[in-house]
């Protein structure tokens, strides 16, 4: 018998080393649920369980979106430590990216979310940064889709996501994605639909950032693959649908914006809790934000990219960037591109915000 060098046996155990390597690197991020099939935890509830289950006990979806990079992370990392509220566990419980709903399910598009460095996605409108900029019909959804007229899409995406909370019985249910900011109508007709209580169960909670730092946090992110006045437009894009929106949802929205969030995280996330009517009390709201989040939050989360900004020394009179600050300006955010600078000192931390970047 011919006997087996290791050195012949060397490329077999390197592919063998690798792949194992990959297992446990993609395990230790997304858990054993990014190995097992679509649906493997979901419930069995019907549709008419789930609307008798919801519309009950005065209980509350509440839905979190706004532009990808804009804290809805944090805030709603934030959110969930309260003991009324029930919302997915990290990523390694999930078993995707940030445990965000949209990834989960199959109801309503992903919009290319996760897919961004795919090689047939480089010409399409898809993915962070552009997704907003596919024709209308494919990205804004409203009640007027037949699917949210359904109520075995109700069952289906309660199925999907009940195994995730942790409490499916809580007063407030989370669920966070960025782009309910522009499918706020749809999700609003979905969870309601057939309901025969006079309170909607749904609450929309949206987060926004400053159009320049938004941008320059997803550029970080996709590597140049988007340009910036295309980011810039994904951006003003998203908060058309979002803000056009808001009025026509069934309960009052909320609109925060990450700065204020950063400056005043103590009064912002009380008057969260004020407005979903659970305990906002002084001792809540410190103890999520000193003993259960696992960093502070940042006093100034865009101050690296104001400093790039600042010290490119952008022209004011630039027509592109005009034209930005004037559709920007009719969003009534609060937020000024021309004006960015001004009085602006470049004495700042570069690595200022950067847990930002990541959310």
């Amino acid at each position: 018998k011919q006997k087996v060098s290791w050195l012949e046996l060397a490329p077999v155990l390197a592919i063998f080393g690798i792949t194992f390597g990959v297992i446990g690197y993609v395990y230790s991020m997304y858990g054993s649920t990014f190995f097992l099939p679509p649906g493997y935890f979901d419930y069995k509830w019907t549709a008419e369980q789930w609307r008798e289950h919801l519309d009950a006990d005065g209980r509350t979806m509440l839905l979190i979106g706004g532009p990808h990079k804009s804290g809805t992370t944090i805030l709603w990392d934030a959110i969930r430590q309260h003991p009324e509220l029930s919302s997915f566990g990290d990523s390694f419980d999930t078993g995707v990216s940030y445990s965000e709903g949209i990834l989960m399910q199959s109801v309503y598009p992903k919009f290319g979310i996760g897919m961004e460095f795919r090689r047939d996605n480089a010409n399409k409108m898809e993915g962070l940064g552009k997704y907003a900029l596919a024709n209308e019909n494919l990205v804004h959804w409203t009640e007027d889709r037949p699917e949210a007229k359904q109520m075995e899409n109700l069952a289906l995406l309660m199925n999907r996501f009940a195994p995730f909370w942790d409490n499916v019985n809580a007063t407030v249910l989370v669920e966070k994605s960025p782009p309910n900011a522009v499918i706020s109508r749809f999700l609003d007709a979905l969870y309601n639909v057939n309901s025969t209580s006079n309170r909607p169960v749904t609450k929309f909670l949206f987060i926004t950032r400053h159009p320049i730092a938004n941008a320059y946090s997803h550029e970080k992110v996709l590597l140049g693959q988007v340009k910036f006045n295309h980011l810039l437009e994904n951006y003003i894009k998203v908060h058309e649908y979002m803000i056009t929106d808001m009025p026509k949802l069934r309960n009052k929205p909320k609109l925060v914006r990450l700065e204020d969030f950063a400056i005043k995280p103590s009064e912002t996330l009380k008057s969260i809790f004020e407005w979903l009517g659970v305990d906002s009390s002084d001792e809540i709201v410190h103890d999520i934000l000193y003993n259960k989040l696992s960093r502070p939050v940042e006093h100034d989360p865009n101050a690296k990219y104001r400093k790039i900004w600042c010290q490119k020394k952008i022209n004011k009179a630039n027509e592109e960037i005009k034209v930005f600050q004037n559709r920007l300006l009719k969003l009534k955010l609060g937020y000024d591109m021309v004006g960015w600078c001004d009085g602006y000192s470049f004495d700042v931390d570069e690595k200022s915000g950067d847990e930002f970047d990541e959310l």
